[in-house]
């Protein structure tokens, strides 16, 4: 009897699995050794600045881990906190420059894993995947 699959299990594994394909290639390339979890920060703060909260959120991991990720993130200098005006508890993450280059260099790697894909699962199977993923169907779960 053969398992069954469901697409939140199957979309989870490749997620993890992409990321850590990306993250090899980027230690390959004798970068600055960048965690998962600082990666996936990154990209999100790529997208637009966030306070920690918001990143917990979107990470769907605890505000206690999105702040060890950023304290990490902020001593290699690829992102920064500042205050929000009006709001002294709160800060919001941005990219540093070197954050930003980082974000630029790992679209090559991206890149690279998804012409991989492509290769094995046909360039037009990629295209109509990410027509997919990219509709806006998970925000009307959610």
């Amino acid at each position: 009897m053969q398992k069954k699959s469901y697409l939140p299990d199957l979309l989870s594994d490749k997620h993890l699995l992409l990321r850590q394909k990306v993250r090899m290639l980027w230690q390959q390339s004798g970068r600055e050794d960048v965690t998962l979890a600082e990666s996936h920060l990154l990209s999100l703060l790529e997208q637009q600045p966030e306070t920690i909260a918001g990143a917990a959120r979107k990470m769907n991991i605890s505000r206690q881990a999105v702040h060890r990720c950023a304290k990490g993130l902020i001593e290699k200098n690829y992102i920064d906190d500042k205050m929000i005006q009006k709001n002294e508890r709160d800060k919001v993450l941005v990219l540093t420059d070197k954050g930003s280059a980082f974000c630029r260099e790992i679209i090559e790697v991206k890149q690279q894993v998804e012409e991989e894909i492509a290769e094995k699962i046909g360039h037009e199977n990629v295209i109509w995947l990410k027509k997919l993923l990219e509709e806006n169907w998970g925000n009307k779960i959610m």
